[in-house]
């Protein structure tokens, strides 16, 4: 029973790693080469793992110190860095929403179809960078929680931790930006609504 659950540990382990480095099929994602280096360590266990024999702990305790202690953390540090620049450039659009209708207010009254165009294409921008912004929460957000499970269940404390402080984290900049982006947007169909 202990070896069976071990294995599953190991094996639980090594899909977590598999899927930080195939999260969402992008490249791009680590630096040049950085894939492969990943795979080829995680290669090298696994030789290890076969050729050496290594125990149950051995195995946990190289996959804890070369990938998910080390790997994990800079990984979701990369995620929360996108996931800050994508709230923080969506906030200041939600933040110059007053400034946008005053200037538009400015513009004379005859020129009704420019002053519309200017709110559309505001309205516009802020739907496109809010879709962006979800592009990035939501596949974050579900790793976070298929990554709280498996942390629960091998009572992996860093882990546990890492995704605790990283939700609390998406957590309350998604309020904040909900609510800004909420508001402006209801300010600016207000003001098509009452612009005809």
């Amino acid at each position: 029973n202990e070896s069976c659950f071990m294995d599953m540990s190991v094996d639980c382990c090594l899909t977590l790693i598999m899927s930080i480095l195939c999260f969402d099929g992008n490249k791009s994602e680590f630096p040049k080469g950085e894939t492969n280096k990943q795979l080829n360590r995680l290669a090298r266990l696994e030789r290890d793992i076969v050729l050496h024999e290594l125990t149950e702990k051995e195995i946990l305790e190289r996959i804890q110190d070369e990938f998910v202690g080390q790997f994990a953390g800079d990984w979701m540090e990369s995620r929360l860095k996108d996931f800050r620049e994508k709230s923080s450039i969506l906030i200041e659009l939600t933040e110059k929403v007053d400034d946008v209708l005053a200037e538009v207010n400015k513009i004379d009254s005859e020129y009704i179809k420019e002053k519309k165009g200017r709110i559309e294409e505001y309205v516009e921008e802020l739907d496109k960078r809010h879709v962006s912004y979800s592009e990035i929460l939501n596949p974050l957000l579900d790793w976070l929680k298929d990554a709280r499970i498996q942390a629960a269940l091998h009572k992996d404390e860093y882990i546990e931790s890492l995704v605790q402080t990283s939700h609390e984290e998406l957590k309350a900049r998604n309020l904040e930006v909900s609510t800004n982006v909420s508001d402006a947007t209801k300010k600016l169909r207000g003001w098509l609504k009452s612009h005809p």
